[in-house]
């Protein structure tokens, strides 16, 4: 097997690695900490200057987009090492906010999704609806290291002492099983954050909102944000779910329906029981079905990237304009 060296700070470590050895995996070998980083790209915590080859990826691009990432970096969570590289470090860890937070209460939703509310230690968790926090699980028996991901705020921000999550767990993932197979009420988890420029806008213009599974973090916040605000802009929520066994907060909805002048949540499942009278097959099916132009509104997407790269056409196809299209993926 190809065997390749990492030049770190124009030498002061060389770390050899197997070739499609992860960028930031090598480095956190050698005990070198790239801030907390969820692995996919979101955060761009680990940005480093490189001359590692290849394109940016979706995640990196996006980044640089938003003028996070300058030319010659690149995300260490985004490079596989395929040849001798060389790596620079200095001031990558410039304003990393780190808090704990302690859990006070597990609630299972559906088979595989919970909420994780968690009160904070210290001076009260200063976010923007929509934006999320990256959380870490201290090493156990299916992982040697610590183990950090991002997760979206769920909760009310008019109490920002505490914070809900909403996570689904996610197959061989090590995190996700900590969280729910280790992690116990009252016990303290590390964080960082808050991150992130997903939330609504300060238009008045209608709103459409689409989510699935444990996409409902993101927009359960908004929703809060609205009704705490009084916010009487139209907006509909479409939720996607498999059968009725995976809709969840349906009272809650129902209650937001009530307090939040002009909202309507739809859900829709796509493969419903005999039982079943709403909305049925995917989310863009019933937006399809039940919008004709769009051209006057914004959309708020958190999800799967295929879902949201799936409803984006739609919404595009309906005369959402590009620009007014928000998403929180979960890629």
């Amino acid at each position: 097997m190809d065997e390749f060296r990492v030049k770190v700070n124009n030498g002061e470590k060389i770390i050899r690695c197997r070739a499609g050895a992860n960028l930031r995996e090598v480095l956190l070998s050698e005990g070198i900490e790239l801030g907390v980083c969820g692995g996919r790209g979101v955060c761009g915590k680990c940005s480093v200057k490189t001359d590692a080859s290849g394109e940016l990826t979706d995640a990196e691009k996006n980044q640089q987009a938003k003028g996070r990432l300058e030319d010659g970096q690149r995300l260490a969570c985004q490079v596989d090492v395929q040849g001798d590289i060389s790596v620079e470090l200095e001031g990558h860890l410039e304003g990393v906010n780190t808090f704990k937070a302690v859990c006070r209460e597990i609630t299972s939703l559906t088979s595989d999704i919970r909420l994780f509310r968690f009160e904070v230690e210290g001076e009260p968790l200063d976010y923007r609806p929509g934006q999320y926090v990256l959380l870490t699980v201290p090493a156990y028996e299916c992982s040697e290291r610590p183990v950090t991901r991002t997760f979206s705020i769920a909760s009310d921000p008019a109490d920002k002492s505490q914070f809900e999550l909403i996570i689904r767990q996610t197959p061989n993932g090590l995190c996700t099983k900590y969280l729910f197979e280790h992690l116990k009420e009252g016990e303290v988890i590390e964080f960082e954050g808050p991150e992130g420029d997903f939330g609504l806008t300060q238009s008045s213009r209608p709103a459409v909102m689409i989510a699935g599974g444990s996409g409902m973090s993101s927009i359960r916040n908004l929703l809060f944000e609205m009704k705490n605000a009084g916010d009487e802009r139209p907006a509909t929520y479409f939720f996607g779910a498999e059968t009725e066994d995976d809709i969840y907060m349906l009272d809650e909805m129902r209650e937001f329906e009530k307090t939040i002048p002009n909202f309507k949540f739809v859900p829709v499942i796509h493969h419903p029981s005999d039982s079943w009278h709403g909305q049925t097959g995917l989310v863009t099916d019933a937006l399809k079905q039940r919008c004709s132009n769009l051209s006057s509104c914004e959309a708020f997407l958190c999800g799967s990237p295929g879902m949201i790269n799936a409803s984006i056409d739609v919404l595009k196809s309906l005369g959402v304009s590009g620009q007014n299209i928000y998403y929180d993926s979960f890629g």
